[in-house]
């Protein structure tokens, strides 16, 4: 008999929305519950709808309908022979059939009942898979005892206004110009006072600095309460440590003198992944429950955590049975990306404490000037308002000069929209874009051997790591004309043939070639987003990474000269690291800028105006990367469709 599922399976495979794992699972389905073929034509459906992000479908078969055209509508040169109206009718039909105690489908009539060993869940007319589902009602029950509904009383509404007024007297420093925004006074007292808080925010609302003081009031409470601070990746952690540090050498030095003890705690607290937090090298918290009832957790880059991950870490860190509840703070911007993961868990949570009381949105950026070009652009991005802008017909006949001038125009924010005539035009102006930014004879020292001996090692050392945050380039996609691979091919071609580079192929590292970390490499300390540069010591390849801390000069035991440090930077041989664990990065994806910034950004969209990518997370992500200049490559067309296309993911969240 033919296999009708078998045959959506292959044409969703051509048009590449969805992932060949999903094959097994169908089999599975097949051998081991003997469902009908209308049923696993419905999964070729679902599992393609959580490779986008999603946790669950609608069984109403209008909307899933709606939720799938959507997603037809952005592939290029469609012409499917498979009626998927009749695919998702049937496949409904057959899902309805199964009874209550089937080994499939359980049918779960209350938020809170128990589910059995069962596939899939079915819950008021949404069907998830066991592990979405689990991981739903986890998140639901631990936000309740987390954050439970706040009710408050005009004489409540006072007492906090007064101690805001305290906190606001106590760390603003009028003479150097630092003043606290009421919002993030508001979260120091809200903190001080016992709630836990979300707290959102765009770049530069000063996310951390407002953990940094509240930290410094909680354990001026209690000085033994364990303090632990996690972010998805390696680089946020890194990211989050340093800005935990200026926060704190920035502090008015009467506060530093009255909190010293505080402060000394708080510059000891090291940032870790959250599967380090947890303990795990996968999603297993067999071993995770290690941490104290008493301890004060901070989440960053909450936007980047997946539906999963979110419950096991709420499980981990749920109270004992004594009377200590554990504070936990979750910061993120809900305008960013969602997780890679399925789920939206930081936009679902801020919506939820929105509505109870748990909430602090800061709004005031000191990145962004107000009434500058950027400012105001990120501003009609998040508002989902269109833009009418002047985009250059073809790239600038002066874009070199221009690329050199705007460099210079420290925080004034420049923005130039091109609209390339053809595609023959991306290679030479992205040649100019390395020439404006690397190819000057301060940056070139990277090319050369490395005095490790002489005095000015460390200058030499913080001019070439400059570089990596001067400039960068982000791109929506990885494939196609303008994905990294392309465009980190087209620099690093340019790059052999200009300085004479000593790699065989194009599969080979070169000495002064920017690359990324693209796999956690923990044991030696590495992380998926970590940026880095091959050098040359004494005539071998070494992979050049900053920490966030100064070290003694020092070999590693590794081996002779496997590892060397230097200061805040560490050398890694280029053989340690797996080859398929690195990869250039003059070009990184949109969703690895997450968390960095950088002094100029040059920006590609999609080209296609059907792409999935050419949305408004990703155009707002991309764009809040910027410390000054701003290029984007894209038309007039494009650009509002990514404003007005928002990536919206079933979850059913806290519905």
């Amino acid at each position: 008999m033919d296999k009708n599922y078998m045959k959506i399976f292959d044409e969703l495979k051509e048009m590449d929305v969805i992932d060949d794992v999903w094959q097994y699972v169908l089999n599975l389905l097949e051998e081991k519950y003997g469902v009908s073929d209308d049923f696993l034509g419905l999964m070729c459906i679902f599992f393609s709808l959580i490779d986008d992000g999603n946790i669950c479908i609608s069984l109403d078969a209008q909307q899933l309908e709606r939720k799938w055209n959507s997603k037809l509508s952005g592939i290029d040169n469609m012409n499917s022979k498979t009626d998927f109206s009749n695919v998702i009718k049937k496949g409904i039909a057959a899902a309805s059939q199964y009874s209550a105690d089937s080994p499939l489908i359980f049918k779960c009539g209350t938020a809170d009942t128990k589910t059995e060993n069962n596939m899939f869940v079915l819950y008021q007319g949404w069907l998830f898979t066991k592990k979405f589902f689990d991981a739903k009602q986890t998140i639901e029950e631990m936000t309740t005892m987390f954050f439970p509904p706040i009710k408050s009383t005009p004489t409540q509404n006072d007492t906090e206004e007064q101690t805001v007024t305290e906190i606001e007297e106590k760390y603003n420093q009028t003479e150097r110009g630092f003043i606290l925004a009421h919002a993030q006074a508001l979260a120091i007292t809200r903190a001080k006072n016992g709630q836990n808080l979300v707290i959102t925010g765009g770049p530069g609302t000063g996310k951390t600095t407002v953990i940094c003081y509240l930290l410094l009031e909680l354990l001026s409470q209690n000085k033994n309460r364990p303090v632990y601070m996690a972010a998805l990746s390696g680089k946020a952690a890194k990211r989050m440590q340093e800005s935990i540090a200026s926060a704190l050498e920035n502090l008015n030095p009467d506060i530093k003198k009255t909190h010293q003890q505080e402060c000394d705690i708080l510059s000891s607290v090291t940032p870790v992944t959250i599967h380090r937090l947890l303990g795990m090298s996968g999603q297993n918290t067999d071993n995770a429950k290690k941490l104290s009832s008493n301890s004060i957790f901070v989440i960053d880059e909450a936007s980047m955590i997946d539906v999963v991950l979110f419950a096991n870490l709420l499980k981990t860190i749920k109270p004992d049975d004594g009377n200590d509840m554990p504070r936990i703070f979750i910061l993120g911007d809900q305008d960013q990306l969602p997780s890679v993961q399925p789920g939206a868990v930081f936009c679902d949570l801020t919506q939820k404490q929105k509505k109870d009381g748990n909430i602090i949105e800061l709004t005031e950026s000191k990145r962004f000037r107000a009434g500058s070009e950027i400012y105001e652009l990120k501003e009609h991005i998040r508002n989902g308002e269109q833009i009418s802008v002047q985009w250059s017909n073809g790239i600038l006949s002066d874009w070199a000069t221009e690329l050199q001038n705007n460099r210079t125009k420290q925080r004034e924010y420049p923005i130039r929209y091109i609209s390339p005539a053809d595609k023959n035009e991306i290679r030479p102006a992205i040649q100019d874009w390395y020439d404006c930014f690397y190819d000057d004879d301060e940056y070139k020292k990277v090319y050369t051997e490395l005095n490790w001996d002489a005095p000015d090692i460390n200058k030499v050392l913080d001019t070439i790591w400059s570089r990596t945050e001067e400039a960068k380039i982000l791109c929506a996609e990885k494939h196609g004309p303008y994905g990294t691979d392309k465009i980190n091919k087209i620099i690093c071609d340019y790059i052999k043939s200009k300085n004479n580079t000593d790699s065989v192929n194009d599969d080979d590292f070169f000495v002064g070639q920017q690359i990324i970390i693209t796999k956690n490499q923990h044991y030696y300390g590495l992380s998926n987003g970590d940026i880095g540069i091959i050098v040359s010591i004494n005539n071998k390849k070494y992979v050049m990474i900053k920490r966030t801390q100064n070290y003694s000069d020092e070999s590693d035991t590794n081996g002779p000269d496997l590892i060397l440090i230097k200061g805040c930077y560490v050398f890694y041989r280029l053989h340690l690291l797996a080859s398929d664990a690195i990869d250039s990065a003059y070009a990184i994806t949109i969703h690895k800028s997450q968390g960095s910034e950088y002094e100029n950004i040059l920006v590609f969209l999609p080209e296609s105006q059907t792409s999935p990518l050419l949305n408004r997370q990703i155009l707002y992500t991309a764009i809040t990367r910027t410390k000054n200049a701003t290029y984007i490559i894209s038309n007039a067309d494009n650009m509002n469709i990514a404003i007005n296309n928002q990536n919206k993911r079933d979850s059913q969240l806290f519905l």
